[in-house]
């Protein structure tokens, strides 16, 4: 049950970390500023009666409380894992596999004109809403197939493959690792997606971990690396332009008027903002969610297609329905303003259905997290890969968790390929 412990935690964590602190804050004075600091205007919910109410907090805390539950019940029904210790699959079959996601990665990359864009996130001459246009356009150009393999299928056999590595020694799945490795963060930052470079290093350093290399030898080996990673692509996403700060800040006589602020206060604000703006990004869209969906006759649907019998068509798309009343300012592109599995299956059919998304993906945590309870390398993926889905249902939907380009189908599906391969063998 470790392991399920385990996954248990990143998913709570995830969901305090990105949601609820910050949700947490809202119906609060101080809170309250924060948001309208981040928004960039007053939005009606500062004075509507959803903020802080009974709904409200019981929406907030359904997550900590009916995921934990279901998992450590699913995962007790689990006895043995699905791989052995006497497994052996082929060294070829991961590396031909990637071979071939990786192929068709370049292959969707060069026809969107995203070849030469592996240096476009460190390019300060691009302003950030330039790029988040550039990423809108190439996310609708690339199409499903090319993030399932950079964001989940490649990634997970770079972990096995690492795993392999580790525990036997194996030459060949250490170099193949860190070839695999360079296309991944390469595939990521064409696309200027820093939070998918910054997981895969996590993913990494948890691989190393499990597969006895050392918790705190893991943790001083990758940590350093993804978090000047992520910091230097925060930095970067803004042109040299935007690091220009506001006298707004000052106004309070610190300085004289008209004057530039001096570098240390500059850097004092740009630390805030990035504070401000990683733990509020997904917290902001909560208060909205609960005074859009309220109302039953607001809510979406639930999609896909063979869940519409039961619940009937989705009639809208919760992210984009919402962001345009977070920012109300941003017109010039699709905006998308996620939310973790229970508040997006409120937007979707209401408090009983966020309660029951919450519970079947508590569930499925902890089935997948069991079956990767061996000590083999593909035993070892099984529980990154359950890892990684315990933190996107802190960031996504139930449907969304599943079956998106992040999705548990896509981390799963190498790990299926190399159990039929053992399969195929009688083994």
């Amino acid at each position: 049950m470790k392991r399920t412990y385990l996954a248990i935690s990143i998913a709570v964590g995830a969901y305090i970390l990105t949601t609820g602190v910050g949700a947490a804050i809202f119906p609060f004075s101080f809170g309250r500023d924060q948001l309208m600091a981040y928004v960039g205007h007053e939005p009606n919910i500062i004075s509507g009666p959803t903020l802080g109410s009974l709904t409200y907090w019981m929406l907030l805390l359904v997550f900590v409380i009916a995921l934990p539950t279901a998992a450590l019940l699913a995962g007790g029904l689990i006895d043995r894992p699905i791989f052995s210790e006497e497994s052996k699959v082929p060294i070829w079959l991961p590396i031909a596999t990637a071979l071939a996601m990786t192929a068709y990665c370049l292959y969707r990359l060069s026809l969107s004109g995203g070849l030469n864009l592996l240096t476009a996130p460190w390019d300060l001459t691009s302003c950030y809403e330039a790029k988040i246009l550039r990423r809108a356009e190439l996310q609708s150009a690339l199409g499903n197939f090319y993030f399932a393999f950079a964001f989940a299928s490649l990634p997970m056999l770079s972990c096995y493959l690492l795993a392999r590595g580790v525990i036997g020694k194996n030459k060949p799945a250490l170099l193949s690792f860190a070839v695999l490795s360079v296309v991944i963060l390469s595939l990521d930052l064409a696309t200027m997606q820093k939070a998918p470079a910054f997981i895969y290093l996590l993913m990494v350093g948890l691989t190393l971990a499990l597969s006895e290399f050392g918790i705190l030898r893991s943790g001083i080996l990758v940590l350093p690396i993804a978090a000047a990673l992520f910091l230097v692509l925060s930095i970067t996403q803004f042109c040299a332009a935007e690091h220009v700060v506001s006298p707004a800040p000052f106004a309070e006589g610190s300085r004289p008027e008209g004057s530039r602020p001096d570098r240390l206060s500059t850097f004092r604000i740009i630390a805030i903002r990035m504070v401000r703006s990683n733990l509020l990004r997904m917290a902001v869209g909560f208060p909205f969610y609960v005074e859009t969906f309220s109302d039953p006759e607001r809510r979406c649907g639930i999609d896909p297609s063979w869940l519409r019998r039961v619940f009937g068509e989705q009639r809208c798309f919760p992210p984009t329905l919402i962001f345009p009343k977070v920012f109300p300012n941003v017109t010039s592109t699709t905006g998308y303003q996620p939310a973790p599995v229970n508040v997006s299956g409120y937007a979707e059919a209401g408090p009983w259905y966020a309660l029951f998304a919450t519970f079947v993906a508590g569930s499925l945590l902890g089935l997948i997290s069991s079956l990767g309870r061996g000590r083999d390398p593909a035993a070892i993926a099984t529980t990154v890969a359950a890892c990684v889905f315990a933190y996107y249902i802190a960031q996504s939907s139930l449907t969304g968790a599943l079956f998106d380009a992040y999705g548990l189908l896509w981390l799963t599906l190498p790990l299926f390929i190399l159990k039929l391969s053992n399969i195929s063998r009688g083994t």
